[in-house]
């Protein structure tokens, strides 16, 4: 998710409004805390504590900390009814570093979000593993998003759950094609036919310029490559989840089709962002957004999803990483997992932040649902085919927006997007600038497999020295040898 969309609030809501809304969704039978609960409750003769922290992508700009801690105890209610031997409180969720900071502390809440961290959390301990307790309770892994389920199943077991299936589709104006009197695409679109609207989308009226396409990430970002490395059937990463492997042919085909569209035959082709200020007639959303596309101009044009393009390898997109997961210093893990299953299983508390915030669900049983509400707030949406969003969420083939190396990923960015600049710069080509990157990258997961860091902050530590070693390799132009 682009971390300029969480500075904008999904819709202008006044405290009274997000109340209504709340207060609605327990009138219709959405909040287990109207007292219409479907499961026994347990009894206990001792109250435990558990704290969540409840903010999640953008909630976190919804209404003041005070309304959104009104809502949530609201509808947390339930869950204690259900559980009366267990009381949730709420605990303020910090900006990353400080997030980071309290997790190697052990001082995390027992229950928290969090997204593009799921590796380095896992690998170092500091997430409780859940493989025991989905045994336990018979959970199917088949009611989330089959896409998610496989990114969080690591070879040492299962570590997060999935707090929503922020899946990825494509927007297209429909009126930029008929003024140009291009035919709008099918469907079933390739990768070269999304490639040729994005040369004739780009059109420079009057000084000013309406680009082709934008990304949600920027192009040269780690999530955009991954999405065409898989597009052409290669992978950033091998089997053994630890070296790189942009060197291998599908790889290579994927960099070369992917500099020769969008770099070296035309630049300009690439704008900015939704809220960049330039409106690019194809863009990248993902679901959590949907409302802002309209609320930032969309509804002038004639908009419409699409699902992604279908490459060599068939098609490929992402979902972003969002997930739950239990703090591994916990003093109540039992207490958290209880909580953390009704976050996740159940869905009172989806439901709540689909009707209130229009924030995707969880479960795939959801989705369609998802699109209703979508359109009963705003009817236009109706025509907008948001179906091409679900079948992401559904689909096995997507991918996760964090790098899935065992170890921190932030080394294997700071590596690949140095290099692809200077790929973009025309200082080397894609065959001499991936395999410069392997080298970097491996050379790396070599030290730190001899380092063997056992905290994120040692992974912390240790990508800060990889910056400074970027940084001064690159201030050199040239791409290292890696020894």
């Amino acid at each position: 998710m682009d971390p300029r969309w969480s500075e904008r609030p999904l819709c202008s809501c006044t405290r009274r409004m997000a109340l209504r809304s709340a207060a609605a969704a327990c009138g219709a039978g959405l909040l287990v805390a109207c007292g219409r609960s479907t499961v026994a409750p347990t009894r206990s003769s001792e109250i435990t504590t558990v704290t969540l922290a409840a903010d999640v992508g953008a909630l976190q700009v919804y209404g003041t900390p005070q309304v959104r801690a009104q809502l949530y105890t609201q509808v947390l209610r339930g869950f204690e009814q259900q559980h009366p031997g267990i009381r949730v409180q709420l605990a303020a969720w910090l900006p990353t570093g400080a997030n980071q900071a309290a997790i190697v502390a052990g001082t995390a809440a027992d229950v928290f979000p969090d997204f593009n961290s799921y590796y380095s959390y896992a690998q170092t301990g500091l997430l409780l593993p859940l493989d025991n307790y989905l045994r336990r309770d018979n959970i199917a892994l088949s009611i989330w998003s089959p896409s998610i389920t496989a990114f969080l199943a690591l070879p040492t077991g299962t570590f997060a759950l999935s707090r929503g299936i922020d899946a990825h589709a494509w927007a297209v104006n429909l009126a930029a094609l008929d003024a140009l009197g291009l035919a709008y695409p099918p469907q079933t679109w390739t990768h070269g036919h999304f490639a040729d609207l994005a040369h004739s989308l780009t059109v420079t009226k009057g000084g000013k310029t309406r680009f082709g396409v934008s990304f949600d990430s920027p192009l040269q970002g780690v999530a955009i490559l991954q999405e065409f490395l898989h597009g052409f059937g290669g992978s950033m990463v091998g089997p053994n989840l630890q070296t790189q492997t942009l060197g291998s042919p599908a790889a290579l085909a994927a960099g070369r089709w992917w500099f020769e569209q969008f770099y070296r035959l035309d630049s300009a082709v690439i704008g900015g962002g939704p809220f960049g200020g330039t409106f690019a007639a194809m863009q990248e959303p993902d679901m959590n957004h949907v409302l802002n596309l309209y609320q930032t101009g969309w509804h002038n044009g004639k908009w419409t999803f699409y699902p992604p393009p279908v490459y060599p390898h068939g098609r490929s997109t992402t979902i972003d990483a969002l997930f739950w997961g239990i703090s591994g210093t916990s003093r109540h893990p039992d207490a958290a997992w209880q909580l953390l299953k009704w976050l996740t299983t159940e869905t009172p508390w989806q439901r709540f932040l689909m009707k209130t915030f229009l924030f995707p669900p969880a479960l795939v049983s959801l989705l369609t649902e998802w699109e209703a509400t979508a359109v009963g707030t705003v009817p236009a949406l109706a025509r907008a085919n948001l179906q091409a969003f679900s079948e992401v969420g559904r689909s096995p083939w997507a991918l996760m927006t964090e790098v899935g190396f065992r170890y921190d990923s932030t080394r294997a960015v700071a590596a690949d997007d140095a290099i692809w600049a200077m790929i973009e710069s025309g200082k080397v080509d894609v065959a001499e600038g991936f395999a410069a990157a392997d080298r970097e990258v491996n050379a790396l997961v070599s030290a730190a497999a001899t380092e063997q860091p056992t905290s994120l902050a040692g992974q912390v530590k240790a990508h800060q020295a990889l910056q400074r070693d970027m940084r001064q390799m690159f201030a050199q132009g040239r791409p290292g040898s890696g020894s």
